[in-house]
């Protein structure tokens, strides 16, 4: 059983310290979700179509290959025409 001098003890739920954010930390933070934003909305698509993807994707839809799928291990083996980049 727990006395009462053990329970004023301990931090309390209703504590009236509170958890504060520096400046710089909010700066990092914003930053560092601009940056991220940046890259997957600028970044990455650009990268996607000056690498030809949208040609590699249109050649293994022609070979038969489902690019939608999340495993691979159950589609027939690919030509060597097919996969070659």
């Amino acid at each position: 059983m727990m006395n009462s001098s053990n329970m004023n003890s301990q931090p309390s739920f209703s504590d009236s310290r509170q958890f504060s954010i520096s400046k710089q930390g909010k700066r990092y933070f914003f930053a560092s979700v601009v940056v991220i934003a940046i890259l997957w909305l600028l970044v990455f698509p650009t990268l996607a179509r000056w690498t030809g993807a949208p040609e590699r994707l249109e050649r293994y839809e022609n070979a038969g290959v489902d690019v939608s799928a999340t495993f691979y291990t159950d589609l027939p083996l690919l030509s060597e025409s097919a996969t070659t980049d």
